[in-house]
């Protein structure tokens, strides 16, 4: 079935709630789905699920055995996608990720890691998070002023995020 704008807004809205009836039926009705992607974006069912910030809608795909490493349009990769969400659920969603084996370090847009972005977003939780399951502090993106995060953090004016990974230790 080829998805069109209005098939996309229903389909949104069922990814928003999450009810597995409704997901099991787009399922059956949808050739791609959950595993491809959408028609009117090009971007992966699941992380259309992560921008909705459904984390009922994450964890039933991840069930259906949805891969969680994949090339993005757009350079996202599943853990970036979940950093710039504003769900309430989004931390929830970042530990199921983290929990499913999706790549910590996975390079993406401006080449930054999921670390390096949420450092410059001085998203204090996620820097955490990400940390405390083994995020790789040294990478260096391979363009630009080929920074690891906390440099990036540094270039960009966010310094408290720069000495928190620096200084960082493992809370747990």
């Amino acid at each position: 079935m080829t998805v069109y704008t209005d098939d996309y807004t229903e389909i949104m809205r069922v990814l928003r709630l999450g009810s597995t009836e409704d997901l099991e039926e787009l399922e059956q009705m949808l050739d791609n789905f959950p595993e491809g992607t959408d028609d009117v974006l090009g971007q992966r069912w699941i992380t259309n699920a992560i921008e909705c910030g459904s984390l009922s809608s994450f964890e039933w795909m991840i069930r259906k055995g949805v891969k969680l490493v994949f090339d993005e349009i757009g350079g996202y990769g599943v853990i970036a996608s979940c950093i710039e969400t504003e769900s309430p659920d989004k931390y929830k969603i970042l530990d199921s990720l983290i929990k499913a084996g999706a790549d910590l370090n996975q390079q993406g847009f401006d080449d930054w890691t999921p670390l390096h972005q949420a450092a410059v977003h001085e998203d204090w939780k996620a820097l955490e998070m990400l940390l405390d399951a083994g995020a790789d502090k040294t990478i260096r993106t391979r363009i630009d002023d080929c920074t690891t995060p906390a440099e990036e953090a540094r270039l960009l004016g966010r310094e408290k995020a720069a000495r928190y990974i620096e200084e960082y230790k493992k809370s747990r």
